[in-house]
């Protein structure tokens, strides 16, 4: 059997990727520069309540990626994949009825009503995605997955450059909060018509009986369910704080939330490079030998690390750009300052260690350290903001920023902790080096200014990765090595 290249699907995800950024950086400073920051507040409303949705899919979607992967499609009977389809989109459709009759008659607010009717429409439709894209990737079809993803992040560079022109045509704010959530939809729409095409032969066949339709359905629940909960409890970890802005500090009364949700629009900007990476490995990983992932962390974390920091360089552009054409933006930089090293730790959780807790198995163990830290993540936070933002930094809950990055650290090392049990590692020397990069990266920040802290901050970090990790960076330029070959050696 030929054996696929995996630097070649890392790299069809990262040019994916690579457009998602792109559009990324268009709705993240084109819309906030087109529109009041009223409007921008409620659309940024929306992207928070839809990052819940992964719940509402009870596992399903997890557990076919991990039952199918490291098969072939071919080895998949298309009875099973018709049934797993046709069946999670009835799921869904049920789920979207009820949350859209909870919407119109237990909200009362207008603005929160038509967002939550538009959060479970598109709950339905990105759920269905999801599901076609953990398929493709489960099975290798990365260029399905990305070449999908690819037209998606096209299409929203379409809608925020064509409402860019109308701004400029008209020299008026586009004050339709409404449009941006619809046009946000329409695009996973289209989306899913791709994945249906791709996927007629298996849409448009036989299933299997309801019964083995259902026993399916109850294996893959059991074995994503655990994964399903981490991923969500990792999702509640990144967003309890704005979480928490978004009801004390309403819309209508503040524009504190739309200054945080615009300081973690940036930050995800950063973090969607990332999953070339993290959506590839653990496919990669399915079959190999333990010894050798093993040995391999090591590379895999030399790796994202040196990605990680030259990525915080970006703060510093980021800054100046938002200093010079977002000016009533501006009140995000601090926040934005506080939170960019928090991806460090963050990364090293999501991408790394827990694709190795799904190659043992042991996602009960990753789902019980994220529990044990969204815990203290909430008692810490709400701590916060009745002890010490609410009697004395009412104006500015920054204070939840800087709780939330300590927690980030906590949450690194109770899982690599956990980690240790069932897998020898060497970790002492990339712990400090993120204690380092952290501490550079706001030494740096806080005392310099944009331009001369960015190339201050590239000196300093290219004298201490070639000082710290001169020899994994001659392995991998100076050989020339193969990512197969680097990564995950035989």
């Amino acid at each position: 059997m030929k054996k696929k290249n995996l630097f070649i699907d890392l790299f069809k995800v990262f040019i994916s990727n690579l457009l998602v950024l792109l559009s990324g950086i268009l709705i993240g400073f084109v819309l906030p520069k087109i529109t009041g920051v009223d409007e921008y507040a409620y659309y940024k409303t929306f992207t928070l309540y839809v990052s819940y949705i992964g719940i509402l899919h009870f596992g399903i979607c997890d557990g076919c990626y991990l039952y199918f992967s490291g098969k072939k499609i071919s080895e998949i009977s298309k009875k099973k994949i018709h049934s797993l389809i046709v069946s999670f989109i009835l799921l869904e459709a049920l789920i979207m009825a009820i949350g859209l009759i909870i919407s119109l008659f237990a909200i009362d607010n207008a603005d929160y009503k038509l967002i939550f009717i538009f959060v479970f429409i598109y709950m339905f439709i990105a759920n269905i995605e999801n599901l076609f894209i953990l398929i493709s990737q489960a099975t290798k079809l990365f260029n399905v997955s990305s070449l999908f993803g690819s037209i998606k992040a096209l299409l929203n560079c379409v809608w925020i450059l064509s409402l860019y022109i109308v701004y400029k045509v008209t020299g008026s704010l586009i004050l339709n909060y409404p449009l941006f959530i619809l046009l946000h939809i329409i695009v996973f729409l289209v989306s899913d018509i791709c994945y249906f095409g791709r996927f007629y032969r298996y849409i448009f066949t036989k299933g299997e009986k309801v019964s083995d339709t259902l026993n399916d359905l109850k294996d893959y629940i059991k074995l994503g369910l655990p994964l399903m909960l981490a991923n969500f409890s990792t999702t509640i970890i990144i967003l309890i704080d704005r979480q928490i802005v978004s009801i004390y500090y309403p819309i209508d009364l503040s524009n504190t939330f739309a200054y945080y949700a615009f300081a973690y629009s940036m930050l995800n900007l950063i973090t969607v490079m990332t999953n070339s990476i993290s959506v590839v490995l653990y496919p990669y990983m399915k079959n190999k030998n333990k010894e050798n992932l093993t040995l391999q962390y090591q590379d895999i974390t030399c790796l994202i690390l040196i990605f990680i920091a030259f990525a915080l360089s970006l703060y510093f552009p980021l800054e100046w750009f938002i200093n010079t054409f977002l000016e009533k933006y501006t009140e995000s930089i601090p926040i934005f300052r506080v939170i960019l090293p928090g991806l460090v730790p963050n990364i090293m959780v999501t991408v790394v260690m827990h694709n190795y807790y799904k190659y043992l198995n042991k996602e009960n163990f990753y789902l019980l350290g994220n529990a044990i830290s969204l815990i203290l993540k909430v008692i810490i936070s709400f701590l916060i903001y009745y002890l010490v933002i609410e009697p004395y930094f009412s104006d500015n809950p920054i204070a939840l920023s800087i709780s939330s990055t300590i927690i980030m650290i906590i949450w690194y090392f109770l899982t690599e902790v956990i980690l240790l049990r069932y897998i020898k590692i060497k970790h002492f020397k990339h712990d400090i080096f993120i204690f380092l990069l952290m501490t550079i990266f706001y030494l740096i920040s806080f005392a310099f200014s944009e331009w001369l802290g960015f190339i201050i901050y590239l000196l300093v970090i290219c004298t201490l990765l070639f000082i710290y990790y001169g020899k994994e960076i001659n392995k991998f330029i100076l050989k020339k090595e193969d990512y197969d070959s680097i990564i995950l050696k035989r």
